[in-house]
């Protein structure tokens, strides 16, 4: 049992020593860096779940299920209503209700099917057996960064804009007398460290693995996302991924693309 808990203590050191060395990838969508969303190295996600597990175990099914099943937030929390939607057999998610596409607030589209990898239909699997408690997403992405620095991440300097609204000597929100309107005081920039690892990094690392793995059958992934083909290509096909990151991808990706349309492509 000694020998057990030495080795697994010098595992987890060595992969912090690992992670410390690595390059950031960040998305393309952003104009600097500190404002962008973090896209994971599998070792990058390995080390933040093991630090889940860790210190927020009550929370650790959420960041894989968010990964998984390439969903936003919302979406995930809408989807834990619904075991029924889950389809084993067939490695998907078929949402029945007519659900509006709107981003964060009412969940995903009907039309939308998300396909699962033989890993993620596992994890839905036990996601669905034991589901976790949904905190605020403010508070989960408190979290994620969180661990996502005790896992060795590095950080980046991002520049908040902020108008901070008045309030009178009992704590209450100033309002313009003419239009009701609140009103607001000077703008002032603000600056703080994050790894820029948050519930979005789950999503978009997701459809950068699969692009990557899977270039060719980007019908199929976007579809899964409910993204259109422009933004996979332009954004999430062309990262620096090592042989390393690509090779520890399979076990993840592996069958998320039927056996049969990959004999096709032999």
């Amino acid at each position: 049992m000694i020998k057990l808990k030495v080795y697994i203590l010098a595992t987890v050191h060595t992969i912090l020593l690992e992670i410390t060395d690595l390059h950031p990838i960040y998305e393309r969508s952003a104009s600097d860096s500190g404002n962008k969303c973090r896209i994971l190295r599998p070792i990058e996600f390995e080390a933040l779940v093991q630090k889940f597990a860790q210190r927020y175990s009550k929370y650790v099914k959420i960041p894989i299920a968010l990964l998984v099943t390439g969903t936003r937030y919302a979406e995930l929390v809408r989807i834990s209503e619904h075991p029924e939607w889950h389809i084993y057999p067939e490695k998907l998610i078929d949402p029945q209700d007519p659900i509006s596409q709107k981003k964060r607030t009412s969940g995903i589209s009907k039309a939308r099917i998300i396909y699962l990898s033989d890993y993620g239909n596992e994890r839905v699997k036990s996601f669905f057996q034991n589901l976790p408690f949904f905190p605020s997403i403010n508070y989960m992405d408190e979290i994620i960064d969180k661990m996502a620095k005790e896992a060795g991440m590095k950080e980046a300097t991002r520049t908040v804009t902020m108008r901070p609204v008045l309030k009178d000597a009992e704590g209450n929100a100033m309002k313009d007398p003419d239009t009701g309107k609140k009103m607001y005081g000077s703008t002032r920039t603000v600056e703080y460290h994050t790894t820029a690892v948050s519930e979005k990094s789950m999503r978009k690392t997701w459809v950068s693995w699969l692009m990557t793995c899977y270039p060719e059958f980007e019908a199929r992934i976007t579809a899964s996302m409910g993204h259109d083909s422009e933004t996979s290509r332009k954004y999430y096909q062309t990262y620096r991924f090592s042989d390393d990151d690509i090779d520890m991808m399979e076990k993840y990706v592996s069958g998320f693309i039927p056996a049969r349309l990959l004999e096709k492509r032999k």
